[in-house]
């Protein structure tokens, strides 16, 4: 079962790519939005008709109230991330983010009066700033420490949004990874059952094979030739879980020729399968034990004719499947029936994993009328040949 570890083991790595804090050009950007709409109001609040020669000027020195924050906002956005608010040493954090804004809003006043003295001195007009030397008007100081926190407020909410798409992100990874896990045990399960069921047959055909090279060596030859027939056929389509039906119509063939010539004429087995059943999917080998059970335990211990009876046929959405023979049948406390439970065990499983809940296998039977096993699976048309191949190749990838 290496294959089946493998792929519990090949769990593809995760995606680790998410949105970011922004840049500062975007900082730039929404903060030279917002200086343009905040002077639009002022003019037309003001009301005043101005020229185009005035405009340009005011324009500029109104947005050196915007422009440190739009240039210093990534870094602000950094700052807050290191010192978080709302966490657990929120009030150690907030001091220290203070006491960065009451730098902040210093360092913008300098860059706000510098910006505005250029422009008067670029287009002629008297200077409107008389801070002495580098000190700075305490109203524009207030505005520029409010400014720096609506940008610690954004980061705030941002970095609470990152963390919400975080957790989202990585609950669908979760979600994900545990649905590959699923899937992995349950291809590995099935592989242990099949594991159980294949030798189980071939041990009782080589067996069978023994017995005859010393009664019948020509037949002994022929199921040898037989058996490799049907093994080539098993190992092709046992890395599938499923196959159509046709195919494991063929594979039971192949087996049921071989305990022919065991039993010459002593055993008939009648394969009769509904032409619109023969692409339907059913779980590989699943009719092969069916038949050897068939076999073993309804015609051992029999001296008149066997006769088995294989049947597929469909009814609305349900495939309906029967192996019946007309052996010694099975009393309620038989201890052969209780054998032939357990060797259907693994059978049952494989359909309890593969349909839960869609499928169904009973026994039923007496001394009189044999014993016949019937299996109702969900009908699902095999896909179309290209189809398969591709489904092949995503499965090796």
């Amino acid at each position: 079962m290496p294959e089946a570890i493998l792929e519990l083991q090949a769990v593809p790595p995760k995606n680790t790519r998410s949105l970011g804090y922004p840049g500062p050009l975007v900082h730039i950007l929404a903060w030279t939005l917002v200086g343009l709409l905040a002077y639009g109001r002022h003019v037309l609040q003001c009301g005043d008709v101005v020229s185009a020669k005035i405009l340009g000027p005011e324009l500029l020195m109104w947005m050196s109230c915007f422009w440190p924050a739009a240039l210093f906002g990534a870094l602000i956005f950094q700052c807050e991330k290191r010192f978080p608010l709302g966490g657990q040493r929120w009030a150690r954090n907030t001091a220290v983010l203070a006491a960065m804004g009451v730098l902040f809003a210093y360092v913008a006043c300098q860059i706000a009066s510098h910006v505005c003295s250029g422009v008067e001195y670029l287009y002629g007009f008297p200077p409107a700033f008389s801070w002495a030397g580098w000190g700075v008007s305490k109203g524009e100081l207030s505005i520029q420490f409010f400014l720096f926190w609506i940008v610690a407020g954004a980061s705030y909410v941002f970095r609470h949004f990152l963390q919400l798409q975080n957790r989202e992100r990585e609950k669908t990874e979760l979600l994900l990874e545990k649905s590959r896990l699923q899937a992995s045990l349950k291809h590995a399960e099935l592989e242990a059952l099949r594991m159980r069921l294949n030798p189980h047959f071939l041990f009782n055909t080589l067996q069978n094979i023994s017995v005859l090279t010393q009664e019948d060596p020509r037949t002994a030859s022929q199921m040898l030739t037989r058996l490799g027939d049907l093994l080539r056929t098993a190992i092709r389509s046992g890395s599938e879980q499923e196959t159509d039906l046709a195919t494991e119509v063929r594979l039971t063939e192949a087996y049921a020729s071989m305990e022919k010539m065991r039993f010459g004429e002593r055993l008939h087995i009648d394969f009769k399968i509904a032409p619109e059943t023969f692409g339907a999917m059913v779980p590989t080998l699943l009719l092969q034990p069916l038949l050897e059970n068939a076999i073993k335990h309804g015609l051992q211990g029999v001296s008149r004719e066997g006769f088995i009876a294989v049947r597929a046929s469909r009814e609305n959405s349900q495939l309906l499947l029967s192996v019946k023979d007309n052996g010694i049948g099975l009393a309620m406390d038989s201890p052969a029936k209780k054998n032939i439970g357990i060797g259907l065990g693994a059978t049952t499983q494989r359909l309890a994993r593969l349909y839960p809940g869609e499928s169904q296998l009973t026994m039923s039977g007496s001394r009189d009328s044999g014993t016949e096993v019937r299996i109702v699976l969900p009908f699902r048309a095999a896909p179309a040949p290209r189809e398969r191949h591709d489904q092949a190749a995503l499965a090796h990838c």
